[in-house]
């Protein structure tokens, strides 16, 4: 895990966001690995400081800090990640779930300021001030855009059909499919993104909700703790657009994913190190501009 890798050279390895990491229980009973011991606790998070982990993709239950933080900030609700962050609200203020599509055009009933991508930019940007001087390594990962697609306003009616790229798709994909693949053309979301009706009112959300993104990196990367000369970035994006397929929604089972305008980054890394820091790791990443190790390609 690169938490056990960059510690070894002095660095915090903090998480800001979703792993999807899940606890191999079977495995340390195995091994003997004590959870108390520093392996064992290295083990239960990832590797990874926990500064806020925010999986996102399911309800974060009651005690979650994220629901803490918008029962501060007045929503009244025993679920006001269910009522308020992934619903919207109907003609006579009855609460319309995102999980639905037809629902997904309607504005989320949580403010954007509190949305779960301003949430997740604030936590980062509050780590990165406490840093000062000192080297910090932040895995910032964000859960938007991902299903529910429902977007809080400005962000979902900035764009529309007419903004969205041709869907690349063919009925070959399914004459004589492989049975894996055959049995994911079945479910019940690949059936559902397999409508044009249904496609048409998904995409220009998801499109809004990479826009909402792109604006907190901006809120980010304009911060003045940033030293531009020595923070190497590194972005990818790990979930394709699954709305994007004829016939699969499952991941890596796409005939093709790409057919928004803009995909862009759904997780983030993001690396600050003095100079002998990174020639003490010989880091392998590419270094910004400015870089003075001459080690780093």
């Amino acid at each position: 895990m690169i938490g056990d890798l960059l510690r070894d050279h002095g660095l915090k390895v903090s998480l800001d966001g979703k792993t999807h990491h899940r606890l191999d229980e079977v495995a340390m009973e195995r091994f003997g690995i004590d959870p108390q011991s520093a392996p064992g606790r290295s083990l239960l998070t990832g590797g990874f400081e926990i500064v806020d982990r925010y999986e996102g993709h399911a309800n974060p239950g009651p005690d979650h800090p994220y629901v803490a933080y918008l029962r501060e900030n007045g929503y009244d609700s025993e679920d006001p990640w269910e009522d308020y962050v992934v619903s919207g609200e109907g003609p006579d203020g009855e609460v319309l779930s995102g999980w639905f599509a037809r629902n997904c055009a309607l504005p989320a009933r949580v403010a954007e300021e509190h949305s779960e991508t301003a949430y997740t930019t604030d936590i980062g940007k509050r780590f990165i001030e406490e840093q000062g001087e000192d080297p910090w390594f932040l895995h910032l990962s964000y859960i938007k855009p991902h299903w529910p697609y429902i977007a809080p306003a400005p962000y979902h009616d900035m764009y529309g059909v007419e903004d969205c790229t041709p869907v690349v798709r063919s009925d070959a994909e399914l004459e004589d499919a492989h049975p894996v693949y055959k049995a994911f053309a079945q479910h019940v979301d690949s059936l559902t993104f397999q409508r044009d009706d249904v496609l048409d009112i998904v995409r220009p959300v998801y499109m809004g909700l990479v826009k909402q993104l792109d604006d907190h990196l901006g809120r980010l990367f304009r911060m003045r703790a940033w030293n531009w000369g020595r923070t190497p970035v590194s972005a990818a994006a790990t979930w394709p657009a699954e709305n994007a397929s004829n016939t699969s929604s499952g991941k890596g089972l796409r005939h093709s994913s790409m057919t928004l305008r803009t995909i862009r980054t759904s997780f983030m890394i993001s690396l600050r190190i003095r100079p002998t820091h990174l020639s003490e790791a010989n880091c392998m990443s590419t270094c910004s501009p400015g870089c003075e190790t001459g080690n780093s390609r």
